[in-house]
């Protein structure tokens, strides 16, 4: 990081510049003078090429004197300059500042105490000064990059030329939210501090500028083959990304293609912005280069029959729902954006709720937390829950039932659809009406055909929430024997007809 205030001094008298040089050596290695000229002339042709932060420049010389210098320095340059003056100079002085120099300085008044004040001083005008030069650079960039118009100004900042570059965009880690989104802590980033890190040989970054939204984008100008460039931008993003983490939370870095010419970066962003969906894949790498990510590869898969499989495997207690949920994860993961996936997700959810709510299965089965950061935690949350919904309607089957009601409620569970009865049932499991009626009342504190109603219309509400099934078949798929019945029973059961529950939708 750059921490040094450079100073440049100008005094035709080479003791006054010996004393100045005395003065900075005892204020220690905070400052470096990185040149010095008993010649205003000289001094003009020798600042434009070490641009130093702060100048010192007596007034009163021969050839050009102190005032002519500066004026003629700060119109090719925003410089920080203060002229060493006498008392008899004062005139001179007042006329300097009018031109824009920073202030004068009485050289009797000048010792160690006062040089470090105004250094302290010149150092909060520089940052200052550079932030308002950072913001005004950070709009123009912004603009460009995210215009579809081209722009030919030329865009130039520290008189560095934004050519050949190539983009590093950071972001915080993708999350993958389930249920509702709670506010985002947004990171306040210094720009400037970041953009003055010292770079690997080979680079040069032009700006470090916040896109907004916990985005941020590097520019950088490459020296070296494309290969090496490649090499060295890494080293660059993970640099970066070691200084955004400790202003906290989880960074990714996507590098873009390397660019001949500055004006080619406005596609490279637009490139950009098209594959960063699909960084979510990639939270386990800190560093993603932009032509490792193909979006034509993430097309053509459609997850929904998948889903609906393990749903309905899951509601039948078919353990093959866990196999086939992981192979559902699998092709989610290669083939869809963080949106669509996020969707999949959601919709898995959903199933997994609307089965918990229809089987009456424990809540403590279904615990999801409300975001994750990457998709192995997601998922394997998810077939937690899936196993535990499994192990608890298996376990409920198998409850301390008496025999005969275990193999009642196993009969209705598979021919529910069917035209049942409580003597159909009653046949099937080999006792009288009577005898199961009894059973149930005992065992379940309902009757027959009122749990045979219950469970009828749970499973239709899978179908009106999860499954989005017309409502002409979901009476007759459930076992009713006409619509009319069907919305009777609906509606003593959920106080409000299939088509308002259908339309009310289900919310995560």
């Amino acid at each position: 990081m750059k921490d040094r205030l450079s100073i440049y001094v100008v005094d035709d008298e080479p003791m006054a510049i010996e004393y100045f040089k005395y003065l900075l050596n005892t204020l220690g290695d905070t400052y470096t003078l990185v040149g010095s000229s008993t010649s205003s002339m000289g001094a003009c042709l020798e600042i434009p090429k070490l641009k130093p932060d702060v100048i010192f420049t007596d007034i009163v010389m021969p050839v050009m004197d102190g005032v002519e210098l500066a004026q003629k320095l700060l119109e090719s340059d925003d410089y920080l300059i203060y002229m060493l003056t006498s008392y008899k100079d004062f005139e001179y002085a007042k006329k300097s500042v009018q031109i824009g120099v920073s202030d004068y300085v009485l050289k009797n008044d000048l010792s160690e105490e006062s040089l470090d004040r105004l250094l302290k001083e010149a150092e909060i005008k520089l940052n200052h000064r550079n932030k308002s030069n950072h913001l005004i650079l950070e709009h123009n960039i912004k603009s460009f990059l995210m215009s579809e118009n081209d722009i030919s100004e030329d865009l130039s900042y520290k008189n560095k030329p934004l050519q050949r570059y190539a983009i590093l965009q950071f972001r915080t880690s993708p999350e993958i939210i389930l249920k509702h989104r709670s506010q985002r802590i947004i990171a306040d980033i210094d720009c400037f501090s970041i953009e003055n890190i010292d770079w690997p040989t080979g680079l040069k970054c032009s700006c470090f500028i916040s896109m907004g939204d916990n985005e941020y984008l590097a520019i950088f100008f490459i020296w070296e083959t494309e290969a090496e460039g490649e090499r060295l931008l890494y080293k660059a993003a993970d640099r970066i990304l070691d200084e955004l983490e400790n202003y906290g939370g989880q960074w990714l870095c996507l590098i873009s293609d390397i660019k001949r010419h500055f004006f080619d970066l406005q596609g490279a962003y637009t490139d950009m912005i098209n594959v960063q969906q699909y960084l979510y894949m990639f939270n386990e790498q800190r560093i993603v280069f932009s032509n490792d990510i193909d979006p034509d590869n993430f097309k053509g898969y459609i997850p929904d029959d998948d889903i609906k499989n393990v749903i309905n495997e899951l509601s039948d207690s078919n353990d093959q729902c866990i196999v086939h949920a992981k192979e559902l994860f699998e092709n989610a993961r290669k083939h869809l954006n963080i949106w669509e996936y996020t969707d999949m997700l959601k919709d898995v959810y959903k199933g997994l709720k609307n089965i918990l709510y229809a089987d009456k299965l424990s809540e403590n089965s279904l615990l999801l937390s409300d975001r994750y950061n990457n998709t192995k935690n997601a998922e394997r949350a998810m077939l937690n829950c899936i196993e535990m919904l499994y192990k608890d309607k298996v376990n409920k089957a198998n409850k301390n039932y008496s025999e005969h009601i275990r193999k009642a409620l196993t009969y209705i569970e598979k021919h529910y659809s069917e035209d049942l009865s409580v003597e159909i049932i009653a046949d099937s499991i080999g006792v009288s009406e009577g005898h199961l009626r009894r059973l149930f009342n005992q065992e379940l504190g309902s009757n027959v055909v009122q749990y045979l109603k219950n469970y009828r219309i749970d499973k239709a509400k899978m179908l009106l929430e999860y499954q989005d099934e017309p409502l002409d078949t979901i009476w007759k798929k459930t076992g009713f024997a006409s619509a009319q019945y069907f919305s009777y029973v609906f509606k003593q059961k959920e106080g409000m007809l299939p088509k308002e529950y259908m339309k009310r939708g289900h919310k995560i």
